[in-house]
């Protein structure tokens, strides 16, 4: 076994597409489960409100779990035991205070709830689920970064596919468990979330254990040539030498490069923000969310496919960059961006072009009775879903691939241009545009998205191609590739 061996990029993200999209589908649970209970309407409220943090702890999570994957892939590219053993020793200490600081804050949230100015009923229901939730999802949750960032480092994507799904199914079975055999409310729901990252966690770590002993095995069998990085010319062996360099200091390497996720992450959520901001004053504000709420939910599953493949090619290409295997690099990303694009697209058929006012009605429903107007815009707005869709493609597949080709600085560039330099001027200009025309405020502000997406889309792609391209023919000039 050659311990510099690495899967086609399509078959490592093939996992990790399928576990994102069947996650994507029960992002739900909490709130189905929520509509059971007698106080329904406060507690889906509180599941509401705290989305928002929510959204803190998953862009920390994200932007760790990114700097981690990315220093072991290099560490891993390089063959450097000693490297590896450095980097999880970081990661265990980061994650103690990290971890200690999020328990600490949480338990104050009872402290700021009534800051807030909720009604009664709404802050009773989010004191309980939002401090069960702020004090033990960083302890059973943040644990689970550093085994979840070995198994990808190691391009194991089927073992995180099965974590994750483990995780949804436990959630789901605890919830009924807590709330209709015990009879918990609210609290068993947050307590099932907690408690549903347990078995994930202790089955990442199983595999994160199994997984380095074969790598360290396949080390010590391997002949010397194979087991040291291609170095044979001069521009490998610097670059090489570089990047062990920045790994010597894991600290700073990991935060460096898990800094971009999670700006990215952060200026999603300021999108959906804004979003939400221009439509709540205009008239019929209510009905004008809830349409878009249905295009931005079908939206997101359809790019469920490029996701999960985008977590793929962050471990994938470090591990190339580091040992300097440049030539795949263009082919495997394309293919890749085909195969899954393709799998994107046939997502936004059935709701785009074939059943889109089911659809669309189905998630409006509430009570038996869905609103005429919601469901007319919505479903004009789904007849463009596959064009943002589309649009939105390179930018989501190749962002990740400057943290792996040491450019964190372009990811925060791309990342700032498009959620913040194109894609809030064109949403407001697309709202505006809708509103002066026959057009419609959702499908304006979904055109304005999907501009911005290709834009963005554009620019990212024309960097990677470029990069990989110099890289590429440095090696080949020294002979090395």
């Amino acid at each position: 076994m050659n311990p510099r061996a690495s899967k086609p990029l399509s078959r490592l993200a093939l996992p990790l597409v399928i576990s994102f999209t069947l996650r994507n589908l029960f992002a739900l649970v909490d709130l189905g489960f929520a509509t059971s209970l007698p106080n329904s309407a406060s507690a889906v409220g509180a599941i509401s409100f705290w989305i928002p943090f929510q959204m803190v702890y998953i862009a920390l999570w994200v932007g760790l779990s990114s700097g981690v994957t990315t220093t072991l892939s290099q560490a891993l590219g390089l063959c450097r035991t000693d490297l590896v053993e450095s980097i999880e020793r970081q990661v265990r200490r980061i994650l103690v205070v990290l971890i200690a600081v999020l328990v600490g804050l949480g338990a104050c949230l009872p402290l700021v709830v009534p800051m807030f100015g909720l009604e009664h009923d709404l802050t009773r229901d989010f004191t309980i689920y939002g401090s069960i939730l702020a004090i033990g999802f960083p302890i059973t949750g943040f644990w689970s970064i550093l085994p979840d960032s070995t198994v990808k480092a190691h391009h194991d994507t089927r073992s995180t596919m099965i974590a994750g799904l483990l995780s949804t199914a436990t959630n789901a079975t605890l919830n009924a468990t807590f709330v209709f055999v015990f009879g918990w409310g609210l609290a068993g729901i947050a307590i099932g979330t907690v408690l549903s990252r347990i078995p994930s966690l202790v089955y990442a770590i199983v595999r994160a254990r199994r997984l380095d002993a074969a790598w360290r095995a396949s080390l010590a069998e391997a002949s010397p040539e194979a087991a040291m990085p291609a170095a044979s010319d001069e521009v490998r062996l610097s670059m090489q030498q570089r990047i062990a360099r920045q790994l010597s200091r894991p600290t700073r390497r990991i935060l460096i490069l898990g800094v971009p996720s999670t700006i990215a992450f952060v200026l999603t959520a300021i999108e959906s923000s804004f979003v939400n901001g221009l439509l709540a004053v205009l008239p019929d504000s209510t009905e004008k969310i809830a349409s878009w709420g249905v295009f931005n939910q079908i939206l997101q599953l359809s790019l469920m496919p490029i996701v999960g493949s985008a977590v793929a090619v962050l471990p994938w290409l470090a591990r190339r960059v580091a040992a300097s295997e440049f030539t795949v690099v263009r082919r495997e990303l394309m293919t890749t961006a085909l195969l899954f694009g393709a799998i994107s697209f046939g997502l936004t058929i059935l709701p785009a072009f074939v059943f889109p006012d089911a659809i669309a009605r189905r998630i409006l429903t509430k009570n038996g009775e869905v609103d005429a107007r919601s469901l007319a815009l919505a479903v004009d707005a789904l007849a463009i879903l596959p064009v943002v869709a589309m649009a939105s493609l390179p930018f989501i597949l190749l962002r990740t691939s400057f943290e792996a080709l040491n450019k964190p600085r372009l990811a925060i560039l791309s990342s700032v241009l498009r959620f913040v330099v194109l894609s809030l001027p064109l949403i407001a200009l697309g709202r505006h545009l809708g509103l002066t025309s026959d057009l419609g405020p959702i499908r304006g502000m979904a055109m304005g998205l999907g501009t911005a997406a290709l834009l963005a889309s554009t620019f990212v792609s024309v960097l990677v191609h470029t990069i990989v391209g110099d890289l590429e023919k440095q090696t080949m000039v020294t002979g090395g590739g």
